[in-house]
């Protein structure tokens, strides 16, 4: 990741949110593991594909992230009656 992007807000968030909704702290540990006994490269590589999966499934989402019904389609509650 460019440490020059870091400095927009929009992208700080984006970061923050990649680190810790999608790593999570599990992720990060995997990959001060990986970083120690593979090294700076390939972490470095690694990070930078994880990053761009990230980026591209908030551009278009899979679609399993979608909700499998609209809000039009919705099923009534039964305290409504219907």
């Amino acid at each position: 990741i460019d440490p020059a992007i870091a400095h927009t807000t929009r992208r700080r968030a984006l970061i923050d949110e990649f680190i810790v909704e999608k790593l999570r702290p599990d992720g990060v540990f995997m990959l001060q593991l990986i970083k120690i006994n593979s090294g700076d490269v390939v972490t470095c590589e690694l990070i930078e594909t994880l990053w761009r999966r990230f980026v591209a499934n908030r551009v278009n989402p899979p679609p399993y992230m979608e909700p499998l019904l609209s809000d039009k389609q919705k099923i009534s509650s039964p305290e409504s009656g219907l």
